[in-house]
């Protein structure tokens, strides 16, 4: 068998000042306590010259069980944002077991 060449690395470009990132409930809910947090990182990025959104899903006191929603709700979300070509970064607030599901 003949060994075939490594698959060549997908690097996406550099963020850029006015660029859109995108903060999301990829897994867990925001509790009410850490929505100051959410604010504070969106100042930070915003200072850092981007344009920043919160997904739908990132909103305090929603839950389902253990996780922001039901995984088709999240797995709808996220498929969203890589497919809208405004995007340029997703930033999960927190966890990441659920959106494997």
């Amino acid at each position: 068998m003949t060994p075939s060449a490594p698959p060549r690395l997908l690097r996406p470009r550099a963020l850029k000042p006015g660029d859109l990132v995108v903060i999301a409930a990829l897994s867990g809910p925001l509790p009410a306590a850490y929505e100051p947090n959410v604010g504070r990182t969106v100042a930070v990025f915003e200072r850092m010259g981007f344009r920043v959104r919160r997904a739908p899903l990132l909103e305090a006191g929603r839950r389902r069980w253990w996780s922001a929603a039901a995984p088709a709700e999240i797995a709808g979300e996220l498929n969203g944002l890589l497919r809208d070509p405004e995007v340029r970064a997703i930033v999960a607030s927190d966890g990441g077991r659920t959106v494997f599901g």
